[in-house]
């Protein structure tokens, strides 16, 4: 019965649209499921979910991600987030573009890039790199690469150097590097050079870092970042490419 409630939860996902890869977790033994199971009356938690993503009541795909998760660890299995989708249609929409069009992108390109490094020319002298070395990753211990899309992919694919480039895809394609909550967060730090990490992670509001301890610098640093990456997307779309925020 296990086996059937998890491939609903599973259903439930794919339906929702989400690049989630559910995998059993070998501790879990057959007797805590079924306590779990009848204690917590999952089924009608399972049945309430699929409800809510076939009738469309909620647009929360964080919430629905939240309750699968949840449902799935209490029926014995891990729920980790699959990057291949997003990076792949990345990578597919870079390869088709001609030199002229990474040509006419290139200063949209550039401008992302020139404003991250005065952020982070800023944040060095306020000795942020020291504070989030001791902290040792907190920010990325609560999920944000939840928070990727297909045009931090992109972006990525458009500032990194080809040795970059195949370390960030190598972690997108062995689960087992994971050290944290994010799986780009590897015993050394972020995987992903600075220059080219997600918009989330670059504005992640952290009242520790004096650059952003402020949540209303923050906000606004995500917006202007965020506009930049939307004038980024319209471009590949007037040129026949769709990439999704």
């Amino acid at each position: 019965m296990a086996a059937k409630r998890i491939e609903k939860v599973k259903a439930i996902a794919k339906k929702a649209g989400l690049d989630l890869k559910i995998s059993r977790q070998e501790q879990a033994t057959k007797e805590t499921i079924e306590f779990l199971i009848q204690n917590l009356d999952l089924d009608t938690r399972i049945d309430a979910l699929e409800r809510e993503v076939s009738d469309k009541q909620t647009a929360d795909s964080e919430y629905i991600e939240s309750e699968i998760e949840i449902v799935s660890e209490l029926l014995g299995h891990t729920v980790e987030i699959d990057h291949r989708p997003k990076a792949s249609r990345a990578l597919e929409v870079y390869k088709q573009l001609s030199d002229e069009q990474k040509h006419v992108l290139l200063p949209l390109i550039e401008g992302i890039s020139q404003f991250r490094k005065r952020i982070e020319i800023q944040a060095a002298k306020l000795n942020a790199p020291q504070i989030c070395k001791k902290c040792d990753g907190g920010c990325c211990g609560r999920g944000p690469e939840r928070m990727i899309s297909e045009m931090d992919f992109f972006y990525m694919l458009c500032i990194l150097s080809d040795e970059q480039r195949e370390k960030v895809w190598e972690v997108i394609n062995l689960p087992d590097k994971i050290s944290s909550k994010c799986r780009f967060k590897g015993k050394n730090g972020c995987v992903i050079p600075s220059t080219a990490t997600p918009n989330f992670c670059k504005s992640y509001y952290c009242e520790d870092v004096p650059i952003i301890g402020e949540y209303t610098v923050t906000a606004k640093y995500e917006a202007w970042l965020k506009s930049k990456v939307i004038k980024l997307q319209k471009r590949l779309l007037e040129m026949g490419f769709e990439l999704k925020l």
